[in-house]
């Protein structure tokens, strides 16, 4: 008898227990078809949009990822920060990113945020969406 239940406690443990990094989302789960983007809006200190040369986002300090230029509103100083399609890279409790935009060869914007998701899309946890450089 003894050897019975040790051998439910074992099992139940094992198939109790999550890997880490695996997802706690339902492989069957409904998403909306919605395609979620976080832009920032960057403005000099008059409130008129800035044209930027280059922009990208590093996640967690290590990846550089540059989005897709198109369907944005460059001139009027929209950026995308990370998209639905970046949801891979970022993890469920949240992960630091910092946007970053030059001019001149020169990063005059390095802003930072934290991006988090659920099981269908990536949402804003900290961070404004609106940069003010006074000096541009």
């Amino acid at each position: 008898m003894r050897n019975v239940v040790f051998f439910f406690i074992i099992s139940f443990l094992f198939i109790s227990c999550k890997e880490k990094g695996e997802s706690p989302c339902a492989e069957n789960i409904i998403c909306t078809e919605e395609f979620i983007h976080i832009t920032v809006t960057v403005e000099n200190g008059e409130g008129n949009p800035v044209m930027l040369d280059n922009f990208y986002t590093f996640i967690d300090s290590r990846t550089r990822i540059e989005l897709d230029r198109s369907d944005f509103q460059f001139e009027k100083g929209i950026y995308p920060v990370v998209t639905d399609a970046n949801k891979d890279l970022i993890e469920f409790e949240g992960t630091n990113v910092v946007f970053v935009g030059e001019l001149d060869g020169k990063n005059v914007v390095e802003h930072p945020m934290i991006i988090s998701k659920d099981c269908c899309h990536i949402k804003l946890v900290k961070g404004e969406t609106k940069i003010i450089k006074e000096e541009l």
